[in-house]
């Protein structure tokens, strides 16, 4: 009998699954306070020592708590670092280089890099569970917070937690974050940047809390129309007692109103997690599922009360819809039957590299639907959360796909993060475990899949989404294809029809990927390293688009097809894979969005939306006139008439999956238009013009029927502007290559591009050659409500200046920054004594018992209320680069002298609590010792508050 793997779900964080990223609507009011942490970070690029100790007394320190070296070190001075903000790529700033090694990530070299980030948490937040949730680094990183090394990820693609509650400062004393990451080691073979590419979260919960990605919900729809929706919930108790605590789990439609609850009392003991599940009906009348051309999406809030008060409240978004995957029949979502028109994806665009704004993120899954996209492949890793959450607001299926094809422990704790991060999400329909594996037809193959697959329905254990993978050879039934759910193939057409009748007639087949045909935007003739628009140019493995929709579509079985690809990406530039090309020839759009013909082409054959489109532009030159060109002509008609200066040229049938190409048409300059028909009516139009000269330039943030009119705050926006020229009459002017500059009021440049994979122009710039007509500018808005004054100017051209608002936007809070002072912290003191001590007297090497370690700044000294008297504070530091620096110490409570380098440099005769300030002069990179004898007769005496070194301007 032959099987139909069938699945029911419902899904959520809609507003980002990462851990951190709460719908703050849903969630209501909470005691959790999510916030991000993106501004205002120090970076410097490039390798820097973390010196090794020297001797006993500094290697007995160096494997002690907080020993952070180098720029890991809590007082490492970090003043003349750079300010940055996230999501960050330091690689995309770098210069193009002529080095075979840097081949398939675009030319440009990938250093280490180093980020540090000063906060403070206040006194109230002590006793709380603090962790902060990294979105995405990479290469490989490691993290250290107060010196302290917290967590090291070998995966830029996922994201990973740090739990700071051990280690925080409360108070005055600040908090300081260090990053080292290393891209320099692949971990794919295209671009990948390097750096804090994806957000940063900060959250701050009470010890009984929802853990992160604590809430799954699923939904089930029963014989009758009946939907059942299943919820388990994570908590976590790191209280020091058991809790009795109440659970509430709310659904709510789009208008926030509730259409079921469900509560239960569960223990939770200390220092575990604890997980329950409830269960919900839900009439059909009530829910209204997610479909790709309505995607409704419900919140979950998710309630912990414990003796009457709420401790938590937790807030996502979902989606009730059914998956179908029959193999005689194809895919089916909400029981009507879907076939992929699917594009595989990496994740950098034009002048940002891999750090992409929300915006940026939503802008191209749109850019993607506009030729009839439904299906999303992240090729080949986990996906920014950004790019999931635009997929379920607009209505895009997600082939969620797997970085690492490994069973060992850290790589199966990677994609078990990956499918609880992702769990949730409506647009999510299959897990994918490997793409193009060498090990895929053997039985290692078999073997790491069996484990992956183990995890994946471990953690989605109520929808069981199918495994899926992306095989390009070894199809036999002793390969990885035999624990597979659904079977992906990549290429290879002709193995499809045996696949399925031969090998494995019960399961789901589709084209995980396809075509990689080459195309440089605008352009209509072959030049070394250019390639023509006619979907003639296409890898040994690959063949036409037209082709392949062809043969998936006229399969029913066949569940469809995944493009490479949907964008250009920068590296792996197949077919040439040599300088000076630096980017891929196998979009479908350019790395900035820009149509290549091949737009329209996807449109005449995925969409239903009358369509035309004629090419190519008809600025070719004095030279061909009279030559014979060919001219396509794209729609979704069944006729097409081709007009020269107002004279047909005939009228022809037009092939649904091939199309229409006139090979002898005579250039002349003027109008060449295209009119299609359907069923004898006239469908649509295009039409190519011949222009002049540019004298102007153009701006807009337009693409097709998707348009910006204005900018928000807050909410990590971003606008791709477009510049164009035109010539005296307004018409865009397809060969111009003029070089454009940007100016911005109210906002800034993030980065430039033009799609054009030879050329070698800065992408951090605020100048960019037109490629064909077009290039694009990636233009932020500050952070104050306002105007946007984009102004693009270029010699010889008239500039053009766009002006759109700026909004307030309801985004997430940014954690606030802290003044550049260094904190002194490595603090010691000595035995208080009944009469004065010599305060520059030596610590004996190895020392620890005598002269006893300290936190300055987080209030009074305890040995102070054990005895009163004299006693002496040590610190020792490196002087920082610069003038005027300041040693402040606040707080100081009772009698002081303060000595820099054994001299003594101030004096407070008042016991009571003041400040004390006094000037520090020392070579850059000495080391200076600060020593303060001081003198109470009270408890709770000391360096009381904070002790650091200010630069004074």
């Amino acid at each position: 009998m032959k099987k139909t793997f069938f699945l029911f779900l419902c899904l959520a964080f809609a507003g980002s699954s990462s851990a951190q990223r709460v719908d703050q609507q849903v969630m209501g009011e909470s005691p959790r306070e999510v916030y991000q942490i993106d501004k205002g970070w120090k970076f410097y690029r490039g390798h820097l020592d973390q010196p090794k100790p020297k001797g006993h007394h500094w290697v007995y320190k160096s494997v002690k708590a907080g020993a952070g070296r180098g720029p890991a070190a809590f007082q490492y001075d970090d003043g003349g670092w750079r300010t940055v903000d996230l999501p960050h790529d330091y690689v995309v700033e770098g210069t193009f280089t002529q080095n075979p090694e840097l081949v398939s990530h675009g030319f440009l070299d990938r250093p280490e890099g180093w980020y540090r980030r000063k906060f403070r948490l206040p006194a109230e937040a002590r006793g709380k569970t603090i962790w902060l949730y990294f979105d995405g680094v990479f290469g490989q990183s490691q993290v250290w917070v107060n010196g302290q090394e917290l967590r090291k990820s070998d995966n830029g693609y996922i994201g990973f937690r740090v739990d700071i509650s051990d280690v925080a400062h409360y108070g005055d004393r600040p908090n300081v974050i260090s990053v080292k990451c290393d891209p320099g080691e692949a971990q794919g073979w295209w671009y990948e940047g390097g750096g804090i590419y994806r957000h940063v979260w900060l959250t701050i919960a009470d010890p009984v809390h929802v853990a992160p990605y604590g809430v799954y919900i699923s939904a089930d729809k029963k014989k009758g129309g009946k939907w059942q929706a299943s919820i388990e919930t994570a908590i976590e108790n790191e209280s020091e007692s058991d809790a009795r605590v109440k659970v509430v789990n709310t659904i709510l439609d789009k208008k926030g109103k509730p259409v079921a609850v469900t509560t239960r009392d569960v223990d939770a003991k200390s220092g575990e997690t604890t997980k329950i599940q409830q269960f919900l009906a839900i009439p059909e009348n009530r829910v209204e599922p997610w479909d790709l051309n309505s995607p409704n999406l419900y919140g979950i809030r998710t309630e912990l009360f414990v003796d009457g008060k709420k401790v938590d409240s937790h807030g996502d978004h979902f989606g009730f819809r059914t998956l179908e995957f029959n193999p005689q029949k194809g895919f089916f979502l909400n029981g009507k039957p879907v076939k992929f028109k699917g594009v595989c994806m990496h994740q950098d665009h034009a002048g940002v590299g891999v750090a992409l704004p929300d915006a940026i993120h939503s802008f191209r899954i749109t850019r993607l639907k506009q030729f009839g996209v439904n299906a999303y492949r992240c090729s080949h890793n986990p996906p920014a959360p950004e790019i999931l959450d635009a997929c379920d607001r607009q209505g895009m299926l997600v082939l969620n796909e797997n970085r690492f094809f490994n069973s060992g422990e850290d790589y199966l704790r990677q994609l078990d993060e990956q499918v609880r991060r992702d769990r949730n999400h409506p647009s999510v329909m299959m897990w994918s475990t490997f793409n193009e594996e060498d090990w895929q037809g053997d039985e290692r193959g078999v073997k790491l899949v069996k484990r992956m697959k183990r995890i994946i329905d471990a953690g989605d254990h109520f929808a069981r989404r199918p495994v899926t993978g992306a095989m390009s050879a070894g199809f036999s039934k002793d390969g990885a294809f035999a624990p597979l759910d659904v079977l992906g193939i990549n290429y290879s057409l002709g193995v499809h029809d045996h696949v399925h009748k031969n090998l494995y007639p019960n399961k789901l087949i589709y084209s995980s990927e396809s075509v990689s045909h080459s195309a440089s935007r605008g352009e209509w003739q072959d030049k070394k390293h250019v390639y023509n628009n006619y979907d003639n140019h296409w890898v040994g493995w690959g063949d036409s688009l037209r082709k392949t929709w062809k043969f998936v579509d006229t399969r029913e079985w066949d569940a469809g097809t995944f493009v490479w690809t949907g964008f250009d990406y920068r590296g792996e530039p197949t077919p040439v894979n040599a300088w000076p090309v630096i980017s891929s020839y196998f979009g479908i759009v350019d790395t900035c969005g820009f149509a290549k013909d091949s737009f329209y082409l996807m449109q005449a054959l995925w969409t239903d939306k009358p369509m035309a489109h004629v090419f190519p532009h008809w600025n070719l030159g004095k030279d061909m006139i009279g030559k014979k060109v060919k001219v396509g002509t794209y729609t979704n008609g069944d006729e097409a008439e081709l007009f020269l200066n107002g004279k047909t040229l005939g009228k022809k049938p037009v092939d649904k999956y091939m199309q229409l190409y006139w090979d002898d048409v005579e250039y002349q300059p003027g109008e060449l238009k295209m009119v299609a028909y359907k069923k004898g009516r006239k469908h649509a139009e295009a039409k190519v013009v011949t222009t002049g000269e540019p004298v102007a330039l153009g701006l807009e943030v337009k693409f097709d029927n998707w348009q910006r009119k204005s900018a928000r705050t807050g909410v990590s926006d971003a606008l791709p502007v477009t510049v164009f020229a035109v010539d005296s009459k307004g018409r865009r002017v397809p060969t111009a290559s003029n070089k454009v500059s940007f100016a911005v009021k109210g906002g800034k440049v993030l980065g430039v591009g033009n799609g054009d994979p030879l050329c070698h122009e800065p992408d951090i710039a605020t100048e960019r050659s037109l490629y064909n007509g077009l290039a694009s500018a990636i233009v932020a808005p500050g952070d104050e409500e306002g105007v946007l004054e984009i102004t693009a100017s270029s010699p010889g051209l008239k500039p053009y200046s766009l002006k759109l608002s700026i909004r307030k936007g309801n985004g997430f809070i940014q954690y606030p920054t802290i003044d550049g002072s260094i904190v002194l912290t490595d603090w010691r003191i000595s035995e208080i004594t009944d009469k004065p001590q010599n305060p520059n007297r030596p610590i004996a090497d190895g020392d620890m018992n005598t002269w006893q370690p300290i936190a300055v700044g987080s209030g009074p000294q305890p040995q102070w209320d054990q005895k009163q008297g004299w006693a002496t504070y040590r610190a020792l530091f490196d002087m920082p680069n610069g003038n005027n620096w300041e040693l402040v110490l606040e707080g100081v409570k009772g009698n002081a002298q303060v000595f820099v380098n054994g001299q003594e440099v101030a004096k407070k005769d008042n016991p009571a609590s003041g400040t004390v300030k006094a000037p520090v002069k020392a070579p850059a990179g000495s080391k200076v010792t600060v020593s303060v004898q001081m003198k109470s007769s009270e408890a709770k005496a000391g360096l009381t508050g904070t002790a650091k070194l200010v630069q004074k301007k």
